[in-house]
Parts: structure tokens; C-alpha cells; sequence
């Protein structure tokens, strides 16, 4: 499927407004994962508190699964890119990317 996905993505072509949105995104959506499945939040933001959806008609649910989604996508995407921002300001990257570097050049000699 990812396969297929990859394929399908690859021959698309897009606006610049469109592109600019996706290189916005894209590097944040790894972030809305972490904090997906911190256990804080799984735990204690979102358990239970959509249950009464499925109550709804299926109209109703399909749009609110809609609506919600994208509003928890967007919270999420902000607190990461405050984050990014940062780990920037801080100079924290800097930092990571040596550290990635100094386990690179020892990864290195051990193969």
C-alpha cells in the first residue's frame, strides 16, 4: 500500500501555495505522532472523550470525526512547531546534530 501511496503521490503536480503547505507540515507530522502516544495524552486527554460520537447519526459522526481530527492535527502541529522553534532559539540542533555525527563516525568503524 505505501508502495502504491508513493506512486500515486509522486505524479501529482502541485501549486507552489500547495507545496509550501506540505514542506510546512510534513516535517511536523512526525511530531503530532510523539505526542499522539505520549501516554499523558492518550491517558488522561483522550480517553473517553469521544465516545458519545458514536451516538450521533452517521452524518453527524463522519463530520465530527472530520472536524475533530483536523482540530487535534492543527493543535498538535502548533505545540510541535513551538517546539522546533525552540530547539532552534536554543541552538539544540546544533547539538543533535553532533551528537548524530559522533555516533555516525563510531557507527562507522564498527562496520
Amino acid at each position: 500500500m505505501g508502495i502504491a501511496l508513493l506512486n500515486i503521490f509522486s505524479k501529482l503536480s502541485l501549486n507552489s501555495r500547495i507545496i509550501q503547505g506540505v514542506k510546512l507540515f510534513a516535517p511536523l507530522t512526525f511530531g503530532v505522532y510523539l505526542i499522539h502516544i505520549h501516554p499523558f495524552v492518550a491517558e488522561y486527554l483522550f480517553k473517553d472523550r469521544f465516545a458519545d460520537i458514536a451516538l450521533n447519526s452517521p452524518v453527524m459522526f463522519i463530520g465530527k470525526i472530520i472536524i475533530f481530527s483536523l482540530c487535534i492535527y492543527l493543535v498538535c502541529s502548533v505545540i510541535e512547531l513551538v517546539r522546533a522553534k525552540l530547539f532552534e532559539l536554543l541552538k539544540l540542533n546544533v547539538l543533535a546534530n553532533a551528537v548524530a555525527a559522533y555516533i555516525q563516525k563510531h557507527l562507522e568503524k564498527l562496520i
